[in-house]
């Protein structure tokens, strides 16, 4: 009877443990929150004081709007965003990333009929994870997007365990609240709809009511995204005139990838340090005057007229750029913190295929684990947006629960000889 109140203040003091490891790299950052190179802290005080998700005034949808809505409550009176407010949600939304990460992993350990330490190393390792913890010294999305990502895996990984549509429901809201922080979430969604929907049209036991079952669970999924992404689309056609689900960033970060200049950078090197000056420069003067709708569609036009004049470079370009989102150490940075980082991922990539692997041989699919097509989704949907989108280290951010998930089931397994022993005994 005392091991249930046991257990939650056992979690509880991991939840303190982890949002102090987000507060005290906060409070040892010398800029935390000084720049705004995203514009949300301007975002959220417009908002705050006018209503109006824009500038002086001017609706925009050039920023997924959900992470300066929980900014705008950090507004002062004098029209400033609080700095303690942004230590507190930052601080908060990092541990309560490791708590569903913790959930996650926990939820693997049971299915697999086993207490072991991994839900606490996946959960630290968040915690402890280079990229979350400087971007949890930002205003920028990923401290919330990768909350939002390891929430919906969690969802993710009951809905696989036992599909109903109010579960596959809630996985479709997790999309669309990701949407409205992460645009790219919707090809995550997307991916993970798909195989589960190709695996049981293709399943041999399938039976009509099987199918009816898989069909209500995609509606419930599409109608979970709808909720969210449908009044975003709706308020962006009375404002702007035009159906926009997603931001009128994409434009200038597909030219970003693919424009004339890096184009020559890759020709020569394939390194990170390209120099955006003339670039930004020429873009600058070509938007001059240009709406925002409009600047998106020329720079989608830019960045079209580009591959198509050299194919052959946006092929290589794209190889380059998915060395640049998974490449383990940063480029800009000292010796040391690279080195130390290219080893924490190294050995992070390394533990995250070998947790895979181990998962992928003692499961009867990959749709009969509660992390395995979630994470497959998730990292091949960041791989195919950035090979061709603008990429670098911290767009991986949201993967991040996923793999650290993945690098602890090494330390939740057991030998075969073992497993089977639990399973007869189950049985008798």
């Amino acid at each position: 009877m005392r091991e249930a109140p046991l257990k939650t203040l056992y979690v509880l003091l991991l939840v303190v443990f982890w949002f102090s490891t987000r507060w005290i790299s906060i409070a040892l950052s010398s800029d935390a929150f000084v720049a705004d190179p995203d514009g949300y802290r301007q975002l959220a005080i417009e908002l705050n004081s006018t209503g109006v998700f824009g500038a002086n005034s001017q609706p925009t949808a050039f920023r997924p709007p959900l992470y300066p809505w929980i900014l705008s409550f950090g507004v002062t009176g004098s029209q400033t965003l609080d700095e303690t407010y942004l230590k507190w949600l930052h601080s908060l939304l990092g541990a309560l990333t490791c708590f569903f990460v913790y959930r996650l992993a926990s939820q693997i350990s049971s299915w697999q009929s086993k207490q072991t330490i991994a839900p606490i190393i996946a959960a630290t390792l968040v915690a402890l994870d280079p990229i979350l913890v400087r971007q949890s010294q930002l205003i920028m999305t990923e401290t919330l997007a990768t909350l939002l990502a390891a929430i919906t895996l969690y969802c993710m990984g009951k809905a696989l365990l036992k599909p109903t549509p109010l579960l596959f429901l809630i996985v479709g809201i997790g999309i669309g609240l990701s949407v409205l922080c992460r645009p790219t979430a919707i090809v995550w969604g997307g991916l993970f709809m798909a195989a589960f929907f190709a695996s049981q049209l293709l399943a041999k036991s399938k039976t009509e009511n099987t199918l009816r079952q898989v069909i209500g669970n995609s509606l419930a999924f599409s109608l979970g995204v709808g909720l969210f992404v449908l009044p975003w689309g709706t308020r962006n056609y009375l404002e702007l005139k035009s159906w926009i689900l997603t931001t009128t960033h994409g434009g200038y970060t597909l030219l970003l990838a693919n424009n004339e200049s890096l184009y020559d950078h890759f020709e020569k090197t394939p390194s990170r340090n390209w120099d955006d000056t003339s670039f930004q420069s020429e873009w600058a003067a070509r938007i001059s005057g240009l709406h925002e709708l409009d600047q998106d569609r020329l720079a989608n036009s830019m960045a079209k007229e580009t591959i198509q004049r050299r194919p052959l470079l946006f092929l290589k370009s794209c190889v380059i750029r998915f060395g640049w989102l998974w490449a383990p150490w940063p480029n800009q940075s000292s010796w040391l913190a690279s080195a130390v980082i290219g080893a924490w991922y190294t050995t992070l990539y390394m533990a995250a295929i070998a947790g895979g692997s181990l998962a992928w041989r003692r499961s009867s699919g990959i749709l009969s684990h509660p992390i395995l097509l979630p994470a497959a989704c998730l990292v091949l949907s960041l791989s195919l947006v950035h090979a061709v989108y603008w990429s670098n280290l911290r767009m991986r951010a949201v993967a991040m629960p996923a793999l650290c998930v993945l690098a602890s089931i090494p330390f939740s397994t057991k030998s075969d000889s073992t497993a089977k022993n639990t399973a007869s005994t189950s049985d008798k």
